[in-house]
């Protein structure tokens, strides 16, 4: 690996990241490494890292690995495989069609529906939701994954179910000030061995939905694609929004439109992907004492 380490820039409907490609599996990121490039005052600054790696798998195009912005690792990013979908159509020359990116939580396969100067829309057929709790994973009385917490003096229920990385959804918290302070209390509840991502969701239409994320690893952002995806899921599952529905979810950056299928099928999601800029950074630049 050579000290000089290129990078790209994306970003999805403003949930930004720093994508490495490594073909030949050569990069040893740590979580100091992750979290040093992620930093926005003395690194490049992102919500997370992408690593673009050899596939697993000889039917997959490329591998996604990804990074939290605190350097923890996750099998999924909901936005960030579009992202990497798009560069693995512009830059590794994959033929026009769908193709598949091997990731931690299970293949993903992806297809552009179009493109532009920069900007592509990005079609994702995302893993099917665990809603057992050994999955998610979350510890409850009984093998629930029903949840309630007591917030200004009342129960708030959420729904724990896994989209390759575990998330908590509630529909019960309209106050943004209430969210502010109970997102990072529920990121580390004692019920979630892993932490979690909490998505506070709101039903707007009867197939819209309006979602705050507090992404585990990283705080509130200004979109969660697998947040997006678990909110609707989490509507299905209690009764909000039929099974099937194609429902637009309308995020703090903007807006994608999902469809849960049931609640063993997987997700389907359309939502952009831009590339922003490109660059190079030194490694012990980031993290001093560092080897390439």
């Amino acid at each position: 690996m050579a000290e000089l380490i290129p990078f790209a820039k994306y970003e999805g409907l403003g949930n930004d990241f720093v994508l490495i490609d490594d073909p030949l599996d050569r990069l040893a990121v740590s979580a100091e490494l992750a979290a040093a490039v992620c930093d926005r005052r003395l690194g490049i600054g992102a919500d997370g890292l992408l690593v673009v790696a050899a596939p697993r798998q000889a039917q997959a195009a490329a591998r996604m690995r990804y990074w939290n912005q605190d350097g923890s690792p996750s099998a999924m990013c909901g936005n960030g495989i579009r992202c990497v979908a798009k560069h693995v159509r512009d830059r590794h020359g994959v033929p026009l069609g769908p193709f598949v990116i091997d990731t931690d939580a299970g293949p993903v396969r992806c297809r552009i529906a179009a493109e532009g100067e920069g900007l592509s829309r990005v079609e994702v057929e995302l893993v099917a939701p665990r809603l057992d709790p050994a999955t998610v994973p979350v510890v409850l009385p009984g093998g629930s994954t029903e949840i309630v917490r007591e917030s200004n003096g009342r129960g708030v229920r959420f729904t724990a179910l896994s989209m390759g990385n575990p998330h908590a959804v509630t529909f019960d918290v309209a106050d943004e000030s209430e969210r502010r302070w109970l997102g990072p209390a529920m990121e580390s509840d004692v019920a979630f061995p892993e932490r979690v991502n909490v998505g506070f969701a709101q039903l707007v239409g009867p197939a819209e939905l309006r979602l705050d994320v507090y992404e585990r690893g990283c705080g509130f952002t200004r979109a969660c694609g697998s947040g997006a995806a678990a909110a609707v899921v989490a509507a299905g599952v209690t009764g909000r929004i039929p099974w099937g529905t194609s429902t637009v979810v309308h995020l703090p950056g903007g807006d994608l439109r999902l469809t849960a299928p049931g609640p063993d099928r997987p997700v389907l999601m359309e939502g952009p992907a831009r590339r922003v800029f490109e660059g190079t950074f030194v490694v012990r630049h980031l993290v001093p004492g560092s080897r390439p």
